[in-house]
Parts: structure tokens; C-alpha cells; sequence
């Protein structure tokens, strides 16, 4: 994380700091290590357009965000795919963008029938919109263009085939799990009582992020509901029951 001099950020403010520099890679890392010769051909230029790409796996959408503030791009725009439907949503998305704007188009798995939109967003980087009077119109899309996804598999061919780079990250050891667990506790100046606590917060969300995550974002709501600076295992229990408690309703 940049340094913060003491200063206190909130747990949904990581996205706005984190870079592919001090991200918590999975597996081998060598996703994060293509993307930064990525970034730095972005960034000298190397590219006639810039380049649209594909990242699969666990925690693609940070990671594309991560990639985003790297090159120090300051119109970076996010949207789940099942709201990319609609003429002014996907105007929305891609006009007005420049050649530093960065699309995080996330879940492509299960965009649905909007594909041949975004297939000519990537192929041509422009698409021909038809008003109701017969009038159109062409919007380019400038900037880089990153869809994730959890998994490859119900993304169709030709989407695939129109992207430049297509990025698979490997599953995430237990250690890099409590690694994350303990960089996002320290980005927001909360302590844990012990290894324990990063062990029992990775164990109790099943070892997947976003669960992960969520229950952590659980219990540093029950810390501040507390007036408290300090995970404990007693936290924890108490944040995976609520979080049980919900998903029965």
C-alpha cells in the first residue's frame, strides 16, 4: 500500500490504492508480472491502440483495477455485465473516454445477448447505435477495455478471439489468503490478536475471496459498531454468524 503517514482509510477505499506493485499475487504470480509489461508498454506508448484483455480467476476485477491505477489513469469505469444492455447504459460505459481510460467490464461469463455489441467495441472499437428515427450513430471507444470472469469456459469464441491478451491467474495458496487478509486489515489500521485470526478468517470463508472479504468487511463492521482496533477469533465467529443469519432470511 502507498504510505499513509497514520492517516485511517475505510475498508472500500483499497481499490482506489492498490497497484499491480503491491498487490498480493496468486499462485506462481506470473499473471501479475505479464501485466506489468503490459502497463509499461501502455504507458511508453508501445501500443497503435491501446490493448483490450481478458483476466479469468479469483479477484480478476481488483486485479484490473490494480492494472488501472498503475498507469495512473484517473477515469477508470466499472460495470457488472448484466448491466451492460440498453443504448444509454452502454453509451454510458464507452463515450467521452480517453486513450488512458480504463473499461473493467466484470462477470463477461454471463453477459447474455449483448455479446455482438461489445464484440464490435473490441474488434472495431466502435459500434453504429440506431435511433428510433432511423438516424444513427458512431461511437468510438478509446482507452483499454479488461473483462473478467470467473472462469473462461461460458465466454463465446468470438470474444475471445477479438481481445489481445487473455490472462488465466492460478488459485491462491492459504498463505497468500491470510497475506491478503492481514494487507487489507493494515490498509484500514486494524491489528489482529494472532495468526489465528487470519487463519480462522480464511478457513471460515471457505477459502474463496470474495467470501473472504465479505466476512472480513463484516468484521471490521463489528469493530467499529464496538469501538474496537482488534480482530479476534471471538469477532470472527460473531461476524460468520450474522453473516449465516442473512442468508437464511
Amino acid at each position: 500500500m502507498k504510505e499513509t503517514k497514520q492517516q485511517q482509510y475505510k475498508f472500500d477505499e483499497f481499490e482506489q490504492h492498490v497497484s499491480l506493485n503491491n498487490i498480493i499475487p496468486a499462485g506462481n504470480g506470473k499473471h501479475i508480472e505479464l501485466l506489468k509489461y503490459i502497463a509499461a508498454g501502455i504507458q511508453s506508448g508501445s501500443f497503435r491502440i491501446n490493448p483490450s484483455l481478458l483476466i479469468v480467476g479469483e479477484g480478476a476485477k481488483t486485479i484490473g483495477i490494480a492494472l488501472g491505477n498503475t498507469i495512473c489513469s484517473e477515469d477508470i469505469r466499472k460495470l457488472d455485465s448484466k448491466y451492460f444492455f440498453g443504448t444509454q447504459n452502454q453509451k454510458d460505459f464507452f463515450e467521452n473516454s480517453y486513450c488512458d481510460t480504463v473499461h473493467i467490464l466484470s462477470n463477461i461469463d454471463k453477459m447474455g445477448m449483448f455479446e455482438g455489441v461489445l464484440w464490435h467495441f473490441l474488434r472495431l472499437r466502435e459500434y453504429k447505435f440506431t435511433g428510433m428515427d432511423k438516424t444513427f450513430e458512431i461511437l468510438h471507444v478509446n482507452g483499454i477495455i479488461i473483462l473478467t470472469a470467473k472462469t473462461i469456459t461460458s465466454i463465446s469464441p468470438p470474444i475471445i478471439n477479438a481481445l489481445d491478451f487473455k490472462i488465466k491467474t492460478e488459485p491462491y495458496t492459504q498463505e497468500q489468503l491470510e497475506q491478503i487478509v492481514s494487507q487489507r486489515l493494515k490498509f484500514c489500521s486494524i491489528h489482529y490478536e494472532s495468526e489465528n485470526v487470519l487463519k480462522a478468517i480464511v478457513a471460515k470463508g471457505s477459502g474463496e475471496l470474495k467470501q473472504i472479504i465479505d466476512l472480513l468487511k463484516m468484521c471490521i463492521l463489528l469493530l467499529e459498531e464496538e469501538g474496537k482496533k482488534t480482530v479476534t477469533e471471538e469477532i470472527v465467529e460473531k461476524a460468520v454468524r450474522l453473516i449465516e443469519s442473512f442468508t437464511r432470511i
